[in-house]
């Protein structure tokens, strides 16, 4: 029987996700949970991102993905915007307290589709093979291959092995990025934090189609 996917974009401390995630259906969160837009206490979005956890183990099946605004707490690096320094060590702590929640990245429920909270270009893999002479897929086409090869990385980043800055860096804001950009518009950017821009011009593939938040 045919699986349906519904797909949930940025949460950033909001509740309408509750609204949204359907019983009959496999649901994908996109990730960043916290650093919301509006002002909202840190009480309301421990209580949020705990809900989530929650959803997610009684629906096993859910996937959570993570984004720029959860891999900054994740690695203790101020680099996105709205980041919560007066609660940067407790928003931490919860990720990595529930770590064995999140999928990674990426997820791919077949060959020909790839979720991830911003999307896959080939000038990040190219930067990846050139720069950190990481090994890349034998082929780009299939959204489970690179879907794995993502999440692998990914696991090594939070990893306590003391060579693991390395690939915290593959998936930060790129020092490889053009010298004016400020919010990720370079192609060469990390699934977690590609603008669409590069991303429609980019894209790893045209054989799959990517859905971002």
């Amino acid at each position: 029987m045919t699986k349906n996917y519904n797909i949930i974009g940025d949460i950033h401390g909001m509740t309408n996700w509750k609204k949204f995630v359907k019983d009959d259906a496999v649901n994908v969160f996109l990730g960043d949970y916290f650093d919301p837009y509006i002002n909202i206490s840190f009480e309301k979005l421990k209580e949020n991102f705990e809900s989530i956890i929650e959803f997610k183990k009684n629906h096993p099946e859910t996937v959570l993905l993570l984004g720029n605004h959860d891999t900054h707490y994740i690695y203790k690096r101020k680099e996105s915007s709205r980041y919560i320094y007066s609660n940067c060590d407790d928003i931490h702590k919860l990720f990595m307290d529930n770590i064995s929640c999140f999928t990674g990245v990426a997820f791919a429920p077949d060959m020909h589709h790839l979720c991830s909270h911003a999307g896959f270009s080939k000038s990040w893999i190219n930067t990846l093979s050139s720069q950190y002479k990481v090994d890349i897929p034998e082929t780009l086409d299939d959204a489970k291959v690179l879907a794995n090869w993502a999440n692998n990385l990914f696991a090594l980043s939070i990893t306590n092995d003391k060579n693991n800055a390395k690939y915290k860096e593959m998936f930060m804001f790129s020092k490889y990025a053009d010298a004016n950009d400020y919010y990720g518009t370079s192609k060469c950017h990390s699934c977690i934090w590609l603008r669409p821009v590069g991303l429609l011009f980019d894209s790893v593939s045209d054989k799959i189609v990517q859905i971002v938040g």
